[in-house]
């Protein structure tokens, strides 16, 4: 089926091959150096999510406390 799907959006069935080789060729370092590329500081969004229940507003605390410092 999958080949089929290939053929019919007209890339062939010889890229479900070259596809699974060229996965299988990247290297740790390859992925290092994307992560690195994407994930900078500049980059980085955050949000805080405050409850609306009182009574979370302790486990929030404790989660946030642990969240401090790098990852």
């Amino acid at each position: 089926m999958e080949l089929g799907l290939l053929e019919t959006i007209g890339v062939g069935w010889q890229t479900a091959e070259k596809y699974i080789e060229k996965i299988n060729a990247i290297t740790a370092e390859q992925i290092q150096g994307t992560a690195q590329h994407y994930f900078k500081e500049e980059f980085l969004t955050e949000a805080e999510l405050i409850p609306t229940n009182p009574g979370e507003k302790e486990k929030t605390k404790r989660a946030n406390q642990s969240l401090k410092g790098p990852l």
